[in-house]
């Protein structure tokens, strides 16, 4: 099998995750769908810097993807973190007076 079109191969590229990322971003922008599909993009591209960073060996000797397992339980946590702070920035606190049912 050619490596090029291993899995393994492609989950290891930073500029795939960059792409990815940036697509999801713009799509999330030009459809609106309510800030559902922001995060994966946010994540996306925080794993593109990552294994960037990994593959410039910014992070000394430490293998934060030893296997393409661990690329996507990154992409996966790194979702739910992004996820969980978007919303909180984003969302407002609703004020008890000003709700316009209140007889």
């Amino acid at each position: 099998m050619d490596v090029n079109l291993s899995l393994s191969y492609w989950l290891f590229q930073p500029e795939l995750w960059i792409i990815f990322g940036i697509v999801l971003v713009i799509v999330d922008i030009m459809v609106g769908f309510g800030l559902i599909i922001l995060p994966l993009g946010v994540a996306a591209l925080l794993v593109g810097v990552l294994l960037y960073g990994s593959s410039q060996q910014l992070f000394g000797d430490m293998n934060l993807f030893p296997s393409w397992r661990i690329v996507l339980i990154w992409f996966a946590a790194l979702s739910i973190v992004a996820l969980g702070l978007i919303r909180f920035v984003f969302q407002r606190p609703k004020a008890d007076g000003d709700d316009i049912n209140k007889y």
